[in-house]
């Protein structure tokens, strides 16, 4: 029976299958075929030979459960004798796959609901948050377009700040444990809530000791190829990566680490953890570390995701301003997203989206190496504006994320939240969405991963 809740959510549904049958990205067939290998060396007993061969850039727990996941293709290849080598070729293998990613995507879903349920009070707000979540450009592209593994641990970081709200550290500290593993990068969001709560030295230090400990497990198990010399571990190559100048002020000074450092002072220093606002400051703090990495740091486009998670919830807690924050988180996504398209070409809109899936057979592909964004502006376009005004691009980037960031802070925002029963998709929520002008932002935010899809289908299989 089709509601007015269920019409708001039926296009989503229809575009984000649209992109899991048709898009994704080569390195999730690399993903695969690793864990093809990893199953190979497994099932021969050589599984610690091949893990100190290997430079692994994700915790190996996220490379066993691909392998898990991937189980039933992988023996369906050794009774049929088909060669691992042309997984690529087999679409039903890589669609069932590609279902690890999506269903994390959708238990992440879940588990933004759940944490929304704890900083929002009302109902409405809940379902706003969710559904710009769900919309984001930051989740459907790293999820559906590319089949990013970072999803994998992005429910860990959101059930850990759902515990780290309510108190309870183990779990906090073990959930944080896994993502932390999962990839460093979630430090930045992990550290300053760490800072915030933690005002004992030997506290805190015992907490960010726990935090790192499957770290510390992965890196004795690579010491047997540390001393052999065979292998790298990520740990160390990683984050220096994550240190690399994006933007410096000065001769070697570079801005991400000492704004970070800023932030975790911040923190330290706020206070308050027990307040009726510990909610809001946990989402803005860990937030704006996420943030400042993206915006100072080197990073990879699809790691996009873990903002995702902060900033709708941001916009909802900036009570009258929540209109304002909406349209800003949108312009800072589809900017983010545009600049990324230029910077790194190949995932995107990159030539590889329909090479794999359902649609590998169609199309002339005779724009193969290009960029379906950057090809409009050097081939139709003629003009190299985008290239020559990145840096006018990036500053209203700054801009809009500052605006977000200084609009939401906690204690600014005006009380204007929806009572505590009151549905955002019922009738007397949608009156007040327009009324505050947040549905036509709801319907955009819907809209531009539906344009995306459509350009990226007409330039990549039509020309």
């Amino acid at each position: 029976m089709l509601t007015r809740k269920n019409l708001c959510w039926l296009p989503l549904a229809v575009i984000a299958l649209l992109f899991f049958f048709t898009q994704t990205y080569p390195d999730f067939v690399g993903m695969a075929r690793l864990s093809f290998d990893l199953l190979d060396h497994l099932f021969h007993g050589q599984f610690l030979t091949y893990y100190h061969s290997m430079e692994w850039l994700y915790g190996i727990w996220v490379y066993l459960l691909y392998a898990i996941w991937e189980l039933p293709v992988y023996l369906a290849f050794q009774l049929l004798h088909i060669p691992s080598g042309e997984l690529e070729q087999v679409v039903p293998a890589l669609l069932w796959i590609k279902l690890l990613p999506f269903g994390a995507g959708l238990f992440s879903l879940v588990t933004f609901r759940s944490l929304a349920d704890q900083v929002l009070k009302a109902a409405r707000d809940k379902e706003i948050a969710l559904y710009l979540y769900a919309a984001s450009l930051f989740v459907i592209l790293p999820v559906l377009g590319t089949a990013t593994n970072d999803i994998v641990y992005l429910p860990f970081i959101q059930l850990g700040i759902g515990f780290y709200l309510k108190g309870k550290n183990r779990p906090f500290l073990l959930c944080f444990a896994l993502a932390n593993s999962g990839k460093l990068l979630s430090l930045f969001i992990f550290l300053p809530l760490l800072f915030y709560r933690d005002k004992k030295p030997l506290v805190l230090l015992r907490n960010m000791a726990a935090s790192l400990a499957l770290i510390v497990i992965d890196k004795l198990l690579l010491l047997p190829s540390a001393s052999a010399g065979i292998g790298r571990g990520k740990t160390g190559e990683f984050f220096q990566y994550l240190l690399r100048m994006r933007l410096e002020v000065g001769p070697g000074i570079n801005v991400l680490p000492m704004a970070f450092a800023l932030l975790c002072l911040y923190a330290f220093l706020r206070g308050g953890f027990r307040s009726e606002q510990r909610a809001h400051e946990a989402i803005w703090l860990s937030g704006l570390g996420i943030t400042l990495f993206f915006l100072f740091g080197m990073h990879h486009s699809q790691w996009c995701i873990l903002m995702a998670t902060f900033l709708p919830l941001i916009c909802m807690l900036s009570g009258r301003l929540r209109a304002l924050q909406i349209f800003l988180l949108t312009a800072f996504e589809g900017l983010f997203v545009f600049r990324e398209c230029f910077m790194l070409t190949w995932v995107f809109a990159g030539w590889g989206a329909y090479e794999y899936l359902i649609l590998k057979h169609f199309g002339r592909q005779s724009i193969r190496g290009q960029n379906a964004v950057t090809w409009f502006f050097d081939y139709v376009l003629g003009s190299a504006a985008p290239y020559a005004h990145m840096d006018l691009i990036y500053t209203i980037l700054l801009f809009l994320a500052v605006c977000l960031f200084v609009l939401g802070f906690p204690g600014r925002a005006k009380e204007g939240s929806a009572a505590e029963g009151e549905s955002g998709m019922a009738p007397a929520g949608i009156r007040a969405a327009l009324r505050e002008g947040i549905l036509p932002l709801l319907v955009l935010r819907t809209l531009l991963p539906a344009f995306y899809w459509i350009y990226t289908f007409i330039v990549l299989i039509w020309l």
